[in-house]
């Protein structure tokens, strides 16, 4: 046979020959041969052998028709090896054979399973345990193979666990120089992508587009997989956990990113996400991620109903915002670190993430267990681990305590670890567009207050300090006050009017200033042309500022103030009698 093989055929690298010293070490009988044209692990030893080519590439490699024909047979005649490789010919499809490696021994796939927990492409509890070609759990695991076969002291899974360290270096070696090479050049091309993903690797998710500097979120690989879009042209997909907050506590997220597939050779750190490992300023960007963590941390804290009376972080900023494509659905694209900013915003914003999610709810992270396991492969009921972790789940969920008692806990502090994979972006109401959105938190920085524009005011001096008197009191007292109806007189109440250009919108923006509150300005016609929708919109205008403790501005309101006529009943119900 030629050498090299193709990529992907390397497991027919040892075609038959009768040189013993090629053989691995099985630990069975020798004279346990391959009569159903499976290629085993032990002997490698066939009795006749059909080479299948197309244009100069090898197909497959199986025994004579003959023989082929009695494959059918009995499927399981080769039940007892601990270890088994199996090409599977489809004669009637000229496709090329799969090669899948079968884990058949009770004891190696109980070591597997716990060696592959972290895997959800494979089925664990499955008898046997099948890996395809190339084997990607073989490679990934291989060092948790070797640390578990020097440890072990049961000399058969010590036997066992041998056949499968053979195997990789008898079978994979082209594989494993492959990606020695990918590691070296720090290039890769799209196939073998999964040789630098496997679980529990950081990953750095980056948007080089955004800013005139990249923008980076680490994160831990959940999941890697290649995928078909719906037009089914091939993608590569990844699914990530990353430190989350849903309003309440901290916890872990997790977070899906399709990409599309590419044709060229690639650097590694060109790809939109790849492992921290090959980024050329780990350590720098290591060292930022946790910096965030720490102002990610406290903006949540400071959103949180148990923070005080005021709730969000007032802050300026400058820079792009992203924001929903379509509100209306549950769709998050528009605000993933992946997609294109939507405009750049210079002014106020409030961070706060309870508002937002109040407002969007599909936004709300769903939070895992730091130690739960998700599974996602289907287990059997008679599956002795499956049902020792579905009772471990069931005792977890039994103990996850519920929204409302979690609110009245002390959250618990980050550490290094979690701060490191905290989002770059964080949710904010921006005073300027009058909506929600997510920022960057590199471009958050504190207000510059100006309570001297106040003196400025151009209006009576008397007025002015009645203004002046009634706020700082009313700012100073406003948690005191009770009126003999519950729920009434907690508000304070200007009613501004005058001709343009009288200093209306000033009073009230230099208020804010000298009281370094924010100021949130509402327009009549934001509020809706319906008697439902404008209640709406005051109920919800009046919660947003009491939660942020800040000066409602309802510009316009003499819309509403104006007296009703006899002609237009749909009017009368929008205005004061």
């Amino acid at each position: 046979m030629s050498d090299p093989l193709p990529r992907g055929f390397s497991t027919y690298r040892s075609v038959p020959q009768d040189d013993p010293s090629k053989e691995l070490n099985t630990g069975r009988n020798k004279d346990l041969e391959d009569d159903e044209g499976c290629a085993t692990f032990f002997n490698q030893q066939f009795e006749s052998i059909k080479e299948i080519q197309q244009d100069g590439e090898v197909l497959g490699v199986m025994k004579n028709s003959s023989s082929f024909k009695r494959m059918g047979a009995n499927k399981r005649k080769f039940g007892e090896y601990s270890l088994l490789l199996r090409q599977i010919v489809d004669t009637k499809i000229n496709f090329r054979p799969r090669t899948q490696l079968e884990i058949q021994s009770l004891s190696l796939r109980q070591a597997f399973a716990t060696i592959a927990q972290n895997f959800t492409s494979i089925r664990r509890a499955q008898d046997p345990i099948i890996i395809s070609e190339p084997y990607i759990e073989i490679y990934h695991c291989s060092k948790m193979i070797e640390d578990q076969f020097t440890k072990s002291t049961d000399s058969n899974l010590k036997s066992e666990l041998k056949l499968l360290l053979d195997f990789k270096e008898t079978y994979m070696r082209d594989t494993i120089n492959t990606i020695k090479g990918i590691e070296s050049d720090r290039r890769i091309e799209y196939e073998w992508l999964w040789a630098i993903f496997p679980p529990g690797e950081l990953v750095i998710i980056e948007n080089n587009s955004a800013t005139t500097a990249p923008i980076y979120w680490c994160t831990v690989l959940k999941t890697f997989e290649f995928q078909k879009n719906e037009a089914g042209m091939p993608t590569w997909c990844i699914t990530v956990r990353h430190t989350g907050y849903n309003g309440v506590k901290f916890g872990s997220a997790e977070t899906k990113y399709i990409f599309s597939a590419f044709s060229d050779n690639m650097p590694v750190n060109h790809l939109p996400a790849y492992p921290l490992r090959f980024c050329d300023s780990q350590e720098i960007v290591r060292e930022n991620a946790i910096c965030r963590g720490n102002l990610y941390e406290a903006y949540c804290l400071a959103s949180s109903k148990s923070s005080g009376n005021s709730m969000g972080t007032p802050k300026w900023h400058n820079g792009p915002i992203w924001t929903q494509r379509d509100p209306d659905s549950s769709d998050r694209r528009g605000c993933r670190i992946i997609d294109r900013p939507r405009r750049t915003v210079t002014g106020r914003v409030i961070v706060d993430f309870e508002g937002f999610y109040e407002h969007a709810p599909n936004f709300r992270e769903n939070l895992r267990s730091p130690n739960a396991e998700q599974e996602s492969e289907d287990e059997s009921d008679s599956d002795h681990w499956g049902r020792e972790r579905r009772m471990r789940m069931r005792r977890r969920s039994s103990d996850r305590s519920s929204l409302q008692s979690a609110m009245h806990r002390t959250i618990p502090l980050l550490s290094d670890d979690e701060k490191l994979t905290c989002s770059p972006f964080v949710p904010s109401f921006s005073f300027t567009t009058r909506q929600w959105c997510y920022v960057l938190l590199d471009d958050l920085k504190g207000i510059e207050w100006r309570p001297e524009v106040f003196d400025q005011l151009q209006v009576n001096k008397n007025l002015k300090e009645t203004i002046q008197g009634l706020v700082r009191g009313y700012a100073s007292n406003s948690g005191t006050f009770e009126d003999f109806v519950d729920g009434k007189g907690g508000g304070l109440i200007f009613l501004l009017h005058g001709d343009p250009g009288t200093g209306k919108t000033m009073t009230a923006e230099s208020t804010s200033e000298l009281l370094r509150k924010p100021l949130y300005h509402l327009s009549g016609g934001e509020l809706g042309a319906s008697a439902d929708s404008i209640e709406s919109a005051l109920e919800k205008a009046f919660y947003l500022a009491k939660r942020w403790d800040a000066i409602l501005l309802l510009d316009e309101a003499d819309t509403f103030l104006t007296k009703r006529d006899g002609v237009n009943i749909e009017r009368n119900s929008l205005v004061a009698g």
